[in-house]
């Protein structure tokens, strides 16, 4: 008889944070984790069934990561007129349409890690990511490089709700709201990240 699961699986938990590029996981394997509120499933599925797989507050405390505990307090930035940040090694800028999604298909060698300016991005900002070289596999390569970046902030900018819970297969679950989101893109050339409205 199969030992009933009553903790995470930090092994898994552990893989998923050191790597969130490769985060598409079989739902069977993780039914533990998803009913008990350490993971959550995105919208996308592959073609053999494995459902992107992001971490949720919970598990990064499991985990002992420090998240952000109090409400993230907005600045006056956010109604101010925007004007170009200049001040980080990607330059944001305004008002790019943000351009449909498209699956990853390929696979490639990522850039090298920089200092990207996530925390100071009003909405509507952006900034480009350059490619090594103007080529499909290079492109995918910071795409998949990026895909940790963006969901390390997407999850840093939830918050669980205070007195708020939801059902799911029978099961009281804490309920998240998104304080900040942010959504990427390829386009020529490299990729376009931006802060969305939530």
């Amino acid at each position: 008889m199969a030992k009933k699961q009553t903790q995470p699986k930090k092994a898994l938990l552990q893989y998923l944070y050191q790597n969130p590029d490769d985060n598409f996981v079989n739902p069977e394997s993780v039914e533990f984790e998803e009913e008990n509120g350490y993971i959550e499933f995105g919208e996308e599925e592959d073609e053999d069934g494995n459902k992107e797989t992001r971490l949720t507050p919970k598990a990064l405390e499991f985990l002992g990561i420090e998240t952000t505990s109090q409400p993230v307090k907005e600045t006056a930035m956010e109604t101010a007129t925007l004007e170009p940040i200049t001040s980080f090694a990607f330059e944001l800028e305004n008002d790019i349409p943000l351009i449909k999604f498209s699956k990853p298909n390929a696979k490639g060698r990522a850039v090298r890690q920089a200092s990207y300016p996530f925390d100071v991005m009003a909405v509507g900002q952006s900034f480009f990511v350059p490619a090594e070289e103007n080529t499909k596999e290079a492109i995918e390569a910071v795409f998949k490089k990026m895909t940790g970046n963006c969901n390390h902030y997407n999850v840093k900018y939830r918050q669980e709700i205070p007195g708020e819970s939801r059902i799911w297969k029978g099961e009281v679950k804490p309920k998240y709201q998104q304080i900040r989101r942010f959504a990427m893109r390829r386009v020529e050339g490299g990729v376009r990240i931006w802060r969305v409205e939530v």
